[in-house]
């Protein structure tokens, strides 16, 4: 049954700073909009690396595609560098304004930070909107666990002011974690979020129909995987020495998609004894991940447990779940932990006391299809793109009325 006024869908501006031609924004964004675009009409807008918007065939071929469900998409031309973060808010604001006012829109789903802040600025100014705010994490305070800035200045606190007022101002609040629901709850995230009543929880999710097990894989040896970005966040220090410790016990192939840090992944994995000849590093495209994930017995990632990672969820967790595929990993980031245990998909390790494990049996443990089974079961039960889809669709209807 469509929701409408006057016989019309309702009219939602969704604002994301992640781009469309990007996978995150293809797997994060556009699944969610096209599974909501029978109910609603979108006016997507978003910033697109240029090389991206280079591709014109691409770019028209999304639009029309788009276009056909209901989502009218306008890519911005994303700006690289801090002295270009204001120019790219400009862009975006302008925009914003600009269909609020043709297109009479009262409802803007802001994914992040700097569309919030568009939102509320518009909002203040007189607008007459409501605004979900998507948070997609604590930004402020991975700015600070990173070192950006210090929890003692004035950057920090202002920016935690700025926070308070986002959050206060939304008409609902979406977290990727329940762990960082519970740490709004209890008041650990700024004075006063315990206060708040509007938010929920739903995890980055996974299209159960691309990511699927491969049952009974019979891999000799196994197969050992690591996907995606080896920096940032992620520590690939202590992967190395994980795999390293793994090969002094268990015979294996290791298997490394990654698109643009080939070189400092040579170099981490010589440090910890690894020839060129002893893995297979390749930069693979979206549409390969799938079948290419499938096929390994285990993966393996760190991810800094700063208290800004309590709000995080790594995709490929989810599609490493819907794939059947078990994981190493460590605690203190998101909900890993408590899925992982729960479900028994994996093991979580301690990175500073990787030498006190058993590897043969932990591998010995994971390798079986009942530990496949937990995975995509896990994968059905939280992580579920339908399932996601209609907690989206049960917001809108409960706060875009």
């Amino acid at each position: 049954m469509k929701l409408s006024i006057n016989g019309e869908n309702k009219k939602v501006i969704y604002l994301s700073y992640t781009g469309m031609l990007e996978p995150l924004g293809a797997s994060q964004v556009l699944n969610y909009l096209k599974g909501l675009a029978s109910e609603y009409s979108f006016w997507l807008l978003s910033l697109e690396k240029l090389e991206d918007l280079e591709n014109v065939d691409a770019v028209e071929a999304l639009k029309r595609e788009l276009k056909d469900k209901n989502i009218s998409w306008y890519p911005l031309p994303y700006l690289a560098g801090g002295k270009n973060y204001l120019k790219n808010f400009q862009q975006l604001y302008s925009l914003t304004q600009k269909y609020i006012d043709e297109e009479q829109i009262s409802y803007l789903h802001c994914r992040s930070y700097m569309p919030a802040t568009i939102a509320w600025l518009l909002k203040k100014r007189g607008k007459k909107i409501n605004y979900l705010f998507d948070t997609r994490g604590f930004w402020f305070d991975e700015k600070a666990d990173v070192g950006e800035w210090k929890k003692s200045g004035l950057s920090y606190k202002l920016a935690k002011v700025i926070e308070k007022t986002l959050y206060n101002n939304a008409i609902a609040i979406v977290m990727l974690s329940q762990k960082s629901v519970d740490l709004i709850n209890d008041g650990s995230l700024f004075k006063g979020s315990e206060k708040l009543k509007n938010v929920y929880f739903i995890p980055t999710c996974t299209d159960l129909e691309r990511f699927s097990p491969a049952f009974n894989k019979v891999n000799k040896p196994i197969k050992i995987g690591y996907i995606g970005t080896a920096i940032g966040w992620y520590n690939f220090e202590k992967t190395a020495e994980l795999l390293q410790l793994i090969k002094k016990e268990v015979h294996y192939e290791l298997e490394i998609y990654n698109g643009g840090q080939h070189q400092f992944i040579k170099e981490t994995l010589l440090k910890y004894g690894f020839e060129d000849n002893e893995y297979s590093l390749k930069k693979v495209g979206f549409n390969e991940i799938p079948e290419k994930m499938r096929q390994l017995d285990l993966s393996v990632f760190f991810i800094h447990p700063f208290f800004s990672k309590n709000a995080s969820a790594a995709t490929k967790f989810g599609e490493l779940m819907a794939s059947g595929v078990p994981i190493l990993t460590n605690k203190n980031v998101g909900d890993h932990q408590y899925f992982v245990e729960h479900y028994g998909t994996g093991k979580i390790l301690d990175i500073n006391k990787l030498n006190t494990y058993n590897y043969t049996k932990i591998i010995m443990d994971l390798k079986s299809s009942i530990v496949v089974s937990n995975c995509r079961k896990l994968a059905d039960d939280v992580f579920s793109l339908y399932k996601g889809v209609g907690s989206y669709s049960k917001l809108y209807k409960e706060f875009f009325e």
